[in-house]
C-alpha cells in the first residue's frame, strides 16, 4: 500500500522560474534511466521540494523528505525485534545544481544525505551541499556525491556519463575497482531518434555498481 498513496500540492511563482512542492511522489533525479542519485523506480517519499531557475545557464534544485520502514521499527510490526537506539525513520535531503553553458552541453553536481530525523538546519540549505556540512561536524550521516554530464547533437541523440561516490578512499588507479572502501556507480548510456520510423528511438545503457554502493555501516 506504500507504493501507491500520493499527494501533491506545487505553486508555480515568476512564471514558472521558481516551483515549489510539497508531495508524496516518486522522482527521477538525473539523466539515465534509474538514476544512480534518485531513481523513480525507488519507493515515494513525502519531501518538500524547491526548483528554482536562476538564470538561463544555472537552475537548482532541492528536496528534503522523510524515510521509514515501520516494520523494523522497535516495537513496530514485527514485536521480536529488540528495543535499540537504531531507527528507521530517516531523514533524506538532495541537492541538484545544474549547468548550461551552451546549448549542446549540461553539467551536473549533486550531493545527498541520509541520516536521523532530526532538525538539521545546514541539510536544509539548498545552496550548501550536504556534504560539506556533513564534514563540518563529523561522520554522523549516510552522504553521497554525484557528477553528471551530457552532450546533445539536434536530431542526432545525446550521450552522457553519470557518476555517483557513497565512499571513497583515494589510491592508485590499480585499485580503484579493488579497495573495498571506494563505494562508487558508473553509468554511461546514448539516446537517439531512429529517423525513419516515427515517434520511435534508441537507447543504450550500461550501469557499473561497485560492491557496498548504497550500504553504509548504519550510524543512528
Amino acid at each position: 500500500m506504500s507504493y501507491d498513496i500520493g499527494t501533491d500540492i506545487t505553486a508555480q511563482l515568476l512564471e514558472d522560474a521558481v516551483s515549489l512542492r510539497a508531495a508524496r511522489l516518486r522522482r527521477e533525479w538525473g539523466l539515465g534511466d534509474g538514476s544512480l542519485t534518485l531513481s523513480g523506480t525507488a519507493r515515494p517519499f513525502l519531501g518538500a521540494e524547491l526548483h528554482a531557475r536562476l538564470a538561463t545557464w544555472l537552475a537548482i534544485h532541492h528536496v528534503t523528505g522523510t524515510l521509514s520502514d515501520r516494520s523494523r521499527e522497535p516495537g513496530g510490526w514485527d514485536q521480536g525485534v529488540p528495543d535499540t537506539t537504531l531507527s528507521y525513520q530517516k531523514l533524506f535531503t538532495l541537492q541538484r545544481l545544474e549547468l548550461f553553458p551552451w546549448p549542446w552541453l549540461y553539467a551536473a553536481a549533486s550531493s545527498s544525505v541520509i541520516g536521523a530525523r532530526r532538525l538539521e538546519p545546514g541539510y536544509m540549505a539548498p545552496l550548501l551541499f550536504s556534504l560539506i556540512w556533513q564534514n563540518t561536524f563529523g561522520d554522523l550521516d549516510n552522504v553521497g556525491v554525484g557528477v553528471d554530464l551530457a552532450c546533445t547533437a539536434p536530431r542526432i541523440g545525446r550521450a552522457y556519463l553519470c557518476f555517483y561516490a557513497d565512499e571513497m578512499e583515494l589510491t592508485s588507479p590499480r585499485q580503484l575497482f579493488s579497495r573495498p572502501r571506494n563505494m562508487f556507480a558508473l553509468q554511461a548510456g546514448i539516446k537517439a531518434p531512429v529517423p525513419w520510423l516515427a515517434f520511435t528511438g534508441f537507447a543504450f545503457q550500461y550501469t557499473k555498481l561497485e560492491p557496498f554502493v548504497y550500504a553504509h555501516y548504519p550510524t543512528w
